[in-house]
């Protein structure tokens, strides 16, 4: 009941139910009251008729007479008088029926009950139509608001405050609103995201089969099949080969993580190891273009991270710094640790990052104007795929860069977040 009386539409059913009956109550009470006000009057008016046709009869008995009827009823006068009145058949079995007064009084008091008990439920039914009429209303301009939302107008909203059933509906209407909203939009997103994906992957597959298409038509010119030749061939096609497998494969890792089906197998390990682990797969790069890499790490500090999936987003940075530092240059990598951050650098003397393609460098498959005229071939997608991870992880990663003075990146987690513990 407690419950029930929570529902703003049953509760103002309940009380106006609960004022009508107490109107039409006190409205009865009045009418009976006049009812036997006026039965009264009319008893009255009839004693006195009485009085004055017996005075008139025995006008020495006056006193005597007037005193009977006005002062209260001895027993001996009753039993005489209905000795007397039962010659006549006036008894107290005589149905009331046939006595005026008390026939009259009564019809005055039936007509009152049959109005009252007769309005009352009409005036009751009356507010319960027109509650439910309201009730009605509410869940049609709902059902409108559904067709609404299907035919793709998602500015439909309903009034959610106060108590009971329908404010409840109309809030959660709004979510289902907002979130049918959001989903439209996200999967509008997925599909610009995929086409330009597709459009992404098939340009850059477009190079390699272009090259290992011409290699294959040269190895099957008989004037061109000398083996250094052909060996020079096979070669070139094996690079073009493993750059359409590395491709593929971070592509698929790529959509992987952003669908979300990626589990991260997250331990407590040293970020420093994770680093080392990762220079030491660059090693034979470093060593190709006669560069200094070096770690700069003053202590050991503890990440919960997937040392694998992290080390590949590390990976991808320091290989990107290493692509864009000329031969003999150099990259440091810092780990800072602040009162609330953890934060990884990695600075190269390379050849910058010009300020209007900053806020591009994340974007999958974007690749610069700083690329021209370097042997460095990126694919675009290394430093989209270490983003993603990074955020996966909790942190977010930024970047600094002046052209000719070289790049900046800094990975920062924070603690309270990433479970930091010092050793």
């Amino acid at each position: 009941m407690v419950y029930t009386l929570r529902n703003k539409e049953f509760r103002l059913i309940f009380l106006v139910v609960i004022a009508v009956s107490l109107f039409f109550s006190i409205l009865l009470c009045i009418y009976n009251y006049r009812v036997w006000n006026g039965f009264n009057k009319e008893m009255i008016d009839r004693n006195v008729a009485v009085i004055g046709n017996m005075v008139s009869s025995h006008p020495e008995l006056e006193k005597e007479i007037v005193s009977a009827f006005t002062r209260e009823m001895r027993e001996n006068d009753f039993k005489k008088g209905a000795d007397i009145a039962k010659q006549y058949g006036y008894t107290g079995d005589l149905p009331f029926s046939i006595t005026p007064l008390m026939k009259g009084a009564y019809n005055r008091e039936m007509i009152g009950i049959l109005l009252a008990f007769g309005l009352q439920p009409a005036f009751i039914l009356l507010i319960i139509h027109t509650a439910f009429l309201i009730i009605y209303r509410r869940l049609r301009e709902l059902s409108l608001g559904a067709e609404k939302i299907m035919r793709g107008n998602f500015s439909i909203r309903f009034p959610e405050g106060g108590e009971g059933e329908l404010p409840k509906i109309g809030f959660h209407f709004n979510q289902m609103a907002k979130r049918l909203q959001m989903t439209l939009e996200e999967l509008k997103t997925e599909k610009l995201l995929l086409k330009n994906m597709l459009s992404d992957i098939s340009h850059q597959l477009k190079t390699p089969l272009a090259s290992l298409k011409m290699f294959n038509e040269l190895l099957l010119d008989e004037r061109k099949s000398e083996p250094g030749i052909q060996k020079e061939f096979l070669q070139k096609s094996m690079s073009q080969i493993e750059r359409m497998e590395w491709l593929i494969y971070t592509l698929l890792k790529l959509s992987r993580l952003e669908a979300g089906v990626i589990e991260f197998n997250k331990t407590k390990d040293d970020i420093g190891n994770t680093l080392r682990d990762v220079l030491n797969s660059l090693e034979i790069k470093r060593q190709e273009k006669y560069q200094k890499v070096e770690l700069d790490l003053v202590k050991s500090t503890y990440l919960l991270h997937d040392k694998k999936w992290l080390g590949e987003a590390f990976q991808n940075i320091i290989k990107n710094a290493m692509d864009y530092t000329p031969s003999g240059g150099a990259i440091l990598i810092g780990l800072e640790e602040q009162e609330s951050t953890l934060s990884v650098t990695v600075r190269d003397t390379g050849v910058g990052i010009p300020k209007e393609e900053i806020p591009n460098v994340f974007k999958r498959f974007y690749r610069g104007e700083r690329t021209k005229g370097m042997t460095a071939k990126g694919s675009g997608i290394g430093l989209a795929l270490a983003k993603l991870i990074i955020e996966k992880h909790e942190g977010f990663i930024d970047v600094q860069s002046e052209v000719g003075q070289g790049t900046i990146f800094t990975i920062t987690f924070p603690k309270s977040r990433a479970n930091i513990t010092k050793m």
